[in-house]
């Protein structure tokens, strides 16, 4: 069941390298990779749980989203 999940999920992912860095979550500098991510990829939002990421509700005009939120819409 698992392969099939990631499966999926691959086949709906792109991969891509930021070209900037980003420093805007002091309390977890880890997270600001996901924001650099979304930026490279020009995505039309971030979907998380993280609390850190919630916090912020957008960034550079990106919506930031739980799962449920994103399904609402």
């Amino acid at each position: 069941m698992q392969v099939k999940i990631l499966e999926f999920v691959f086949s709906w992912s792109r991969f891509v390298q930021p070209k900037e860095t980003v420093a805007v979550i002091a309390e977890d500098p880890d997270d600001d990779k996901f924001l650099a991510c979304a930026v490279a990829a020009n995505t039309s939002a971030i979907i998380s749980g993280d609390p850190h990421l919630l916090g912020l509700g957008s960034y550079r005009n990106i919506p930031i989203m739980t799962p449920a939120q994103f399904l609402e819409n």
